[in-house]
């Protein structure tokens, strides 16, 4: 055998050796695989658009008129559950006025963004009958997206083919899991400029699938109607604060917004709980300028319905700002799911539009 293969094969054989060496020893650390089993979870759905099977399935139909809420877990009622979700309400006070002409469908699924909105509204639109598409979603786009590189997360929820692959792979691989080990629980720091073009990315990425969803809809006259987001500002103080263009942390605007609000300055304090937010870079929380972006979509585009859900919840009472009273109860203070009180005020304000947009389409 000539001496340049011999060593090639000697080369190929310790490479192999040394690799299945380290993968047995890497399966002896069970803190490696156990620490990660949650994280190759949140992997799968937050990267596979299609993971959610009969999800996105419309039930029989029994009404003439159709409508479908998509978006993530708080369209879905978490953590009360389905039936205390705006959907149901707005299906009770549709059909208590016009019994038996609507019927409300709730396809909320966990951990999903927009990625998978736009496959499942593809999905319903091609295999059912539908009048209405509801879209009451964004907060997970930044759950899923936020990161330093936002760019490498879209290319691969773009490609689901090869990141199922590389899911699978990386599932039966502990070496492989510690190699690309992210540090999705780690601490990790942006300054401004980086943050704020994740932020932009995110809207830009998110804008393409809302408008993909649109232009389906409107081939197949089918109305949508899009929401602004609302999160609890006033009782969830930011995760991580990032140092805005005037040097002021999130931390610190958070901390002038209860100042400004205890001494009875609503509006300041408003603005200011915003500002910590919107500054925060590990939030679960959709930033202001996200709800501008669904304000500005709608407004360009016909045939769009606007529920601008954020100003109906600020003027409901300003001196009650958006905490646990709209996003908790006795037992616990979330950050961004609605309560049931908050479900049914966006049951009422959906209501409202519809029963306009129905009376504006009925024949003279």
């Amino acid at each position: 055998m000539k001496e340049p293969l011999l060593k090639l094969l000697l080369f190929t054989g310790s490479l192999f050796i040394s690799l299945a060496a380290l993968e047995c020893g890497a399966r002896f650390l069970p803190d490696l695989t156990r620490s990660q089993e949650l994280d190759l979870a949140m992997r799968r759905q937050q990267l596979d658009p299609n993971t959610s099977g009969n999800q996105c399935k419309l039930s029989q139909a029994k009404a003439p008129i159709q409508i479908a809420s998509l978006g993530g877990s708080a369209v879905l009622g978490h953590p009360m559950g389905p039936d205390a979700a705006f959907s149901k309400h707005l299906d009770g006070l549709l059909n208590e006025r016009f019994p038996g002409k609507f019927q409300v469908h709730n396809l909320g699924a966990l951990s999903k963004d927009s990625f998978y909105l736009k496959y499942c509204a593809d999905e319903i639109i091609r295999h059912g009958s539908l009048d209405y598409i509801i879209i009451y979603a964004g907060h997970n786009d930044f759950i899923n997206l936020g990161s330093r590189y936002p760019d490498r997360i879209i290319f691969l929820k773009k490609h689901p083919a090869l990141t199922r692959a590389l899911l699978y792979v990386h599932k039966h691989s502990a070496l492989l899991r510690w190699l690309t080990d992210t540090g999705h629980e780690k601490h990790f720091q942006m300054n401004y400029e980086s943050f704020q073009r994740t932020k932009q990315t995110i809207i830009r990425q998110f804008g393409a699938n809302l408008d993909d969803i649109y232009q389906q809809a409107q081939k197949n006259k089918v109305t949508l109607i899009v929401s602004t987001l609302v999160s609890n500002i006033y009782e969830r103080p930011p995760f991580d604060s990032v140092v805005g263009p005037e040097a002021v942390s999130a931390a610190h605007h958070f901390q002038e917004a209860k100042a400004l609000y205890a001494a009875g300055k609503f509006n300041s304090a408003l603005a200011e709980f915003k500002l910590a937010r919107d500054l925060d870079t590990r939030s679960w929380r959709a930033p202001s300028e996200f709800n501008q972006f669904i304000r500005d979509f709608a407004r360009e585009r016909p045939n769009i319905l606007l529920l601008d859900f954020e100003k109906i919840l600020e003027n409901s009472n300003p001196q009650h700002f958006q905490g646990c009273n709209y996003f908790g109860d006795r037992n616990y203070c979330d950050h961004m799911h609605p309560n049931s009180l908050v479900h049914k005020l966006i049951a009422d304000s959906l209501y409202k539009i519809i029963i306009r947009n129905e009376t504006l389409r009925a024949p003279k």
